[in-house]
This record gives structure tokens, sequence and C-alpha cells, in this order.
């Protein structure tokens, strides 16, 4: 009886494996460019309309861009009923002239049933696609960083002439929690994740990694997170229905020598404006900037060691107040 459970697990092990691994060899045309933002139903706890206002007005930039493909990497309704995915579809799907990937967010898969069957059909079904020296992945699921990693250590194994991995998931792997995010720069980057991808890189010395995210929405505060660490491009695009929205773009085979950081650009959404990813790299975030302007020295000392520091003070002396009345009660 216990080999039989041990043999059940094992065939359970080896599918899951095999499935989460597979790369398909693309027939189809070229993939030469992908356009991809997140979070499209807009602000957090209904402050916006739905479908938010920046995704109404990026249909014209995907339309125009004619792109091979565009992901919508999760999130794309606030609350999952049949009323909201028709709504999305009429405003929003069916004006899209292009193939639409779509990864699940969290808000998504509350009825993953609906999810699959009544608001999306998938242009691209596959999991991985290999196309040349250039693979795409699509992570639909919510996944552990570490099962990540060992994810992409498979397909290069299987596939070591690959010079471009492209991931998609809705979840920032690579990022710390919003309070790390604007509070504490040396801790932004998830160390225990990236460190990873880069014994990946060391391994295959002419790969590059673009690891594409899109559950995000701070406003003007951080409309993009970006970082290029060695070969790889750590990149957030999400919605928050503001004037700094944006939608990316990647050119897969314009431009080709370009290293793949120079051929990941964006627009601003309520301008048209095309923007380079620089300007927003995350060590200069800053909470309350409308602008991601470099933080000045004073600056930083003010934000991420006198603030915090302050607030701590006048917490243990709430906390002091408190003993004291309770003592007099006494």
């Amino acid at each position: 009886m216990l080999f039989k459970w041990l043999l059940f697990f094992a065939i359970l092990y080896v599918q899951s494996m095999s499935s989460a691994t597979e790369c398909a060899i693309s027939q189809d045309a070229k993939i030469k460019k992908i356009l991809f933002f997140g979070h499209i139903y807009g602000a957090p706890n209904r402050k916006s309309p739905f479908p938010s206002s920046s995704a109404i007005s990026a249909i014209d930039i995907i339309n125009t861009e004619n792109a091979d493909q565009i992901v919508l990497l999760g999130d794309n309704v606030d609350i999952a009923n049949k009323k909201s995915y028709s709504l999305l579809k009429k405003m929003f799907l069916e004006k899209i002239q292009t193939n639409i990937v779509v990864i699940p967010g969290n808000h998504d898969r509350v009825q993953i049933d609906n999810f699959n069957s009544e608001l999306y059909e998938f242009s691209v079904k596959k999991r991985c696609i290999i196309q040349k020296d250039n693979a795409f992945v699509y992570i639909s699921e919510k996944i552990h960083p570490e099962n990540l990693v060992k994810e992409i250590k498979t397909i290069m194994k299987q596939n070591i002439s690959l010079r471009n991995l492209f991931v998609f998931t809705h979840e920032n792997l690579w990022l710390e929690q919003e309070e790390e995010i604007f509070f504490r720069s040396h801790e932004r980057f998830k160390s225990s994740f990236t460190n990873r991808l880069k014994e990946i890189l060391s391994d295959f010395p002419y790969l590059n990694i673009s690891l594409i995210t899109g559950d995000l929405a701070f406003g003007c505060n951080a409309p993009v997170l970006f970082k290029r660490d060695r070969r790889a491009n750590y990149i957030a695009v999400g919605n928050s229905n503001s004037d700094c929205d944006h939608i990316g773009v990647i050119e897969i085979e314009e431009n080709k020598g370009l290293p793949i950081s120079e051929r990941i650009y964006l627009y601003k959404i309520s301008s048209k404006e095309k923007v380079s990813p620089y300007s927003y790299d995350i060590d200069n975030v800053y909470i309350n900037s409308k602008n991601l302007s470099k933080l000045g020295t004073i600056e930083k000392f003010l934000a991420f060691f006198v603030y915090p520091r302050i607030a701590f003070f006048f917490f243990i002396i709430l906390w002091f107040n408190h003993i004291l009345d309770s003592q007099k009660n006494i």
C-alpha cells in the first residue's frame, strides 16, 4: 500500500515538473514586438472608474504600435464576477487589434473558472515558447521565487543557446514589501531571489533575463519600477488611473545590435511620450514625490534615517503616556 502511494506521488511530481518547464518551439510568425502593462482595473479600493481611463486611453497606443502581442500582467478586474468580466471585454479587450496574452492576478483568481471560460480566449496558450534564441515564459499562477529559479534553470539546461529569456508574472518577485520599497532603499531588491538569478547568469554568460511584472499601483509616487543588474532587467509597470501611468514595449527583433535593456522602453499613456525605463530606477523612488527625480544627500538622510526615528520616538512617548494613565487609574 505504501509503495502505491509513493508511486502515485512520484508520478504527480514528474508530471508537475514536466508541465512547468516544457517549452514549445514556436511554429508561428515571429514575435517581433511585445506590449505589456498590469493592474488595468485602476486604483485600489475602487477609487477609479472601471475599466480605468488609463486603460481606455492606452487602446490607441496598443493598436498603433503594431505589436505581435500585448501581455496583461494581472489584476485586470477588481471584483471577479460576470459583470466585471463582460464590461472589461466590451470596453477594452474587444477593441484591441492584436493578440492578447493574459496572466491572472490575485483579483482575477477569485473565480478562476469564470476567468478561464468566460473572459479570455488566450491567443498564446503555451506556458513557454522558444523562438530561435528567445524564450517567452508566462507564469499564470502564484509561484514561489525559488520555484521560478528552478524553472529558469531547467529551461536553460534544455535550451543552452538562448540569448534572451523574458519572464512575465503578476507578482513582483524581485521586490520587497511596499514599506521597504519606500523607506529602505538598500533593501528594495529582494537579494535572496536576485542573487540566485546572478548564479544562472554566471552559468550562462550570453544570457539576458528580463523579469516583467504588473502588480503595481503606486500612482505618481512610483508608476514604474526598474532595475538593471548585470544582464538582468527587472521592470514593474502598473496602472493606478493617474496621469503617470505607462505601458511597456519590448523590441525583440528591431535594433538587434543593441542590448535588450536598450530595447525596452515605455509610453506615458496620458501624453504618448516615449520614456526610458532608466528614468524610473528603483534607487530613486521617493514617496510623496510627484516626479521620480534623484534624491539629494539631505533628502535621503531625512527620508531613510530621521523620519522613521522621529515616528519611533513619538510612539515611545505615547506608550509611556498610556502606562502613566493606567497607573493613575489603579
